[in-house]
């Protein structure tokens, strides 16, 4: 039987103790997406590779695919994140992040675009300055609108989901399932095709269109509000129960604040 080695380049999102001895490596890479490989004997002291498995970094890998899983044979940091890897808050923050993307993707389903986009994200968290609870809800919140944008699940903020008209301004309200706003006029005219849809605030219509493209750093910048943060979040939650392709049981907030 013939073995193929490949080289990737990419990011440990999570990691398992299987078997005695070894671990099962979930990694996002830019050649080939989400990639599962085992690292054997990694749970041993002596191990070599194991170091440069942990932590947050991207990472050269060496894989070598056999007949139904791939095996990592060689390992080298390229970056290192340092900010993040000394900082408690940060790692929590990212973590639930990795594991968010870990769960929701497919292996070998290749997008250079989100990878990079990860890659922005732990560099922004890597030197930003330090932040309370709800920035930090709102971070989190903005990286699973973008997340979801890079699985195709595009937010309806710029008309309505029903007529498809312009961007609704008065008595504007919220559709999870839809995953989107919904026009009074719509709504109005048939109450029962759009009753799961609730009243929402127009400066939360605002925060949802600002976090999902600005940049990280002007994130930081804005004023927040408890309240608005809250139902903010309260919509992103919607979209991922509705709209990621593996169930969401809890609030992505829950265990980061």
């Amino acid at each position: 039987m013939a073995w193929s080695t490949l080289k990737v380049r990419g990011v440990i999102l999570a990691s398992f103790a299987v078997r005695e001895a070894d671990r099962m490596y979930y990694a996002y890479t830019r050649e080939l997406g989400r990639l599962t490989f085992f690292g054997r004997s990694a749970r041993k002291g002596s191990a070599k590779l194991a170091p440069h498995l942990e932590g947050f970094s991207e990472i050269d890998l060496e894989v070598v695919r056999g007949k139904r899983s791939f095996t990592v044979i060689q390992a080298d940091r390229v970056r290192r994140f340092r900010g993040i890897e000394g900082d408690a808050e940060r790692r929590v923050l990212v973590g639930s992040s990795f594991l968010m993307m870990q769960r929701q993707l497919r292996d070998m389903d290749v997008d250079v675009v989100m990878y990079e986009g990860l890659l922005q994200w732990m560099g922004f968290l890597d030197v930003a300055e330090r932040f309370g609870s709800t920035r930090k809800m709102f971070l989190l919140g903005s990286f699973l609108l973008r997340l979801l944008g890079w699985l195709g699940y595009e937010v309806v903020l710029d008309v309505c989901v029903g007529c498809r008209g312009g961007a609704p301004r008065e008595g504007v309200r919220w559709h999870g399932p839809k995953g989107g706003l919904v026009c009074k006029g719509c709504f109005e005219e048939a109450p029962r095709e759009w009753f799961a849809a609730r009243v929402i605030d127009g400066d939360v219509v605002k925060f949802l269109r600002f976090a999902r493209g600005a940049q990280w750093e002007d994130l930081m910048r804005v004023e927040l509000r408890g309240d608005v943060v809250r139902a903010f979040c309260g919509v992103v939650h919607d979209l991922c129960v509705y709209h990621f392709p593996v169930r969401v049981d809890v609030p992505f907030w829950e265990g980061v604040v």
